[in-house]
């Protein structure tokens, strides 16, 4: 949902050509897009991020070693 510079472009330059019309929400949604530095590489290191911590999750779940002491049942004195 990027948008790119030629969206941008026709947006800046009918809102110039029409000052008096307010723009539609979704124009001003891709504005705000457009005027954020870095957003893809800032979307992509979030998206990382969310998926790092569930892979580190997961392989502390499957690589956890289980002792016969911890499962219930199974150890007696």
């Amino acid at each position: 949902m990027m948008p790119s510079e030629e969206e941008k472009t026709q947006i800046l330059e009918a809102q110039m050509s029409n000052p008096d019309i307010p723009l539609g929400s979704a124009e001003n949604f891709l504005l705000t897009l457009g005027s954020i530095s870095d957003l893809e590489q800032r979307l992509k290191l979030w998206a990382f991020t969310l998926e790092y911590d569930t892979i580190e999750a997961v392989t502390t779940l499957l690589f956890t070693p289980v002792t016969i002491r911890s499962v219930p049942g199974i150890y007696r004195k």
